[in-house]
């Protein structure tokens, strides 16, 4: 029996089944040959008005934490294992185990990490914060593409519209986002047929006033700036990040010759893929989970059906809440535990 020490500390508005009812938790007992009194789910506590504190102070919250490791890794050492704990923290249960760590010395609530850490696994954590309100064009609608696409469109004998697809695709790539954000963070998607304008930037800041976490999981937030700056993290404990990323091809031709292409990465639906795979001041590893669509418009045809379709599949899983259910992903964990035997 393998007596590592693993507490798995969920998301935010998540909670500890979901590391089990996502099939993690089974995957890595039973592959892994795990104790299972040794895998446990970090409890969040009560929130100040007696609810589960799933969206509370990333501060308080770790030094919940800090308690949970002292008693998993004195577990582990009864039971013939190591004393120092692996955690595994998914979204903004990563940025709590990273306040621990930077505790170096105690903070305002006495918080003060005890070297009890021997690796942080996170999946899909934003390291270096993750903006609420972002809205991802697929074309600048000042570039010469969509000028291009613009005359285009006049042409009487086209069978489609090149310009009003793409800005159907664009409208329906911002709805998607919204979505994928709603299930992650729980703000309010703006309708399909508006854009995420000042609508979307004020369903962003009312969501920010009802949430410590969401305020600190902002870039420019002191949580963010305390947990990145040189030295914050202990060179000791092991750093690998997991996250998913969704990439986007367009392209259009005109008579089998390409006129334009281009790539995004919308990250995993909620956190970008540059936040979650980056550790600033630190050594780290990093894996990718792609998941690739790829769009093409033939321009004087009417569009293939599948494309018609444009993005409206692109999202519909919202990589972020389903990265503890990836096969793939809880395989890479295996791989990291069994590499600290």
């Amino acid at each position: 029996m393998n007596a590592q020490p693993i507490l798995l500390i969920h998301g935010f508005n998540s909670g500890p089944e979901i590391w089990y009812d996502s099939g993690f938790a089974p995957a890595l007992i039973a592959q892994g040959g795990l104790d299972e009194h040794l895998v446990r789910p970090f409890l969040y506590g009560q929130a100040p008005d007696g609810a589960y504190d799933n969206r509370g102070d990333v501060a308080i919250l770790a030094q919940r934490l800090a308690a949970a490791v002292g008693t998993v890794a004195a577990d582990a050492l009864a039971a013939g294992g190591p004393g120092q704990v692996t955690l595994i923290g998914h979204s903004l249960g990563g940025l709590i185990a990273r306040y621990y760590l930077s505790c170096a010395a105690p903070d305002a609530l006495g918080t003060c990490y005890a070297g009890d850490v021997a690796r942080l696994i996170t999946l899909g954590t934003p390291h270096t914060g993750a903006p609420l309100s972002d809205t991802v064009d697929l074309l600048d609608q000042a570039s010469w593409i969509w000028r291009l696409l613009g005359l285009v469109e006049r042409l009487p004998f086209l069978q489609a519209r090149p310009a009003s697809l793409v800005a159907q695709w664009q409208e329906q790539l911002r709805w998607e986002l919204a979505l994928a954000r709603e299930e992650a963070f729980g703000a309010a998607p703006a309708p399909p047929a508006m854009p995420l304008g000042p609508e979307g930037e004020m369903l962003a800041q009312a969501t920010l006033q009802e949430s410590e976490a969401l305020r600190q999981i902002q870039p420019d937030s002191e949580i963010i700036a305390r947990i990145n700056a040189p030295g914050a993290m202990p060179l000791a404990v092991a750093y690998h990040l997991i996250y998913g990323n969704v990439g986007l091809t367009v392209e259009a031709a005109l008579r089998g010759r390409r006129l334009f292409h281009f790539d995004l990465s919308l990250g995993d639906g909620a956190v970008p893929a540059a936040s979650a795979s980056r550790l600033p001041n630190a050594p780290f590893t990093s894996y990718e989970v792609p998941f690739r669509k790829h769009l093409r418009l033939e321009i004087g045809q009417a569009p293939d059906p599948n494309v018609a379709s444009g993005i409206g599949d692109l999202l519909p899983y919202a990589l972020h809440t389903r990265l503890y259910a990836d096969a793939e992903v809880q395989a890479e964990v295996l791989r990291y535990l069994a590499s600290a035997r």
